[in-house]
């Protein structure tokens, strides 16, 4: 391939990269997967004439409650909220980014900057244990139900 046309295509690319940069994707604006929007993201610099963006440090909003669950003799077993838990909010591998008590109704929130990707929220208190892995794919994910079972003390048999 000559160089003018390796010139040419490299200039299109460059055109055709910075003009999608500039106006971003055509979606509905309040889109959470609308992510080259500036709403998400901000130019931060210019290479060789095409715009760079980055990320917004901007917090994700997690929120649900944790949900005990409960035997009844009508209709087995029935969830109850629980009521100041600790919460906290986990990477795959089991690193703490954040932790959080539940109010009187159960509830929790968290809102802290971060990356799409997977996510767990877990419960390990003397009383209730629970986990529940979580997607991030927008910056605000609500209404999850994290339900644990409470804690049975294991009789320990000698042989």
């Amino acid at each position: 391939m000559s160089n003018t046309v390796k010139n040419i295509s490299l200039a299109f690319l460059l055109l055709l990269l910075s003009s999608c940069v500039m106006r971003g994707p055509k979606t509905d604006p309040k889109s959470p997967l609308n992510y080259l929007s500036g709403e998400n993201y901000q130019a931060t610099d210019s290479i060789m004439g095409v715009t760079v963006v980055d990320r917004k440090a901007r917090s994700t909003e997690i929120s649900g409650s944790v949900v005990g669950k409960v035997k009844d003799i009508s209709d087995g077993a029935i969830g109850v909220p629980l009521r100041n838990i600790q919460v906290a909010l986990l990477t795959t591998k089991g690193q703490k980014i954040a932790e959080t008590i539940t109010t009187e109704y159960g509830d929790f929130k968290f809102s802290v900057p971060l990356q799409n990707g997977t996510y767990q929220l877990a419960v390990d208190t003397q009383k209730y244990v629970g986990s529940r892995s979580i997607e991030v794919t927008s910056y605000e994910l609500h209404n999850l139900a994290l339900e644990v079972a409470s804690k049975i003390p294991q009789v320990k048999t000698e042989k």
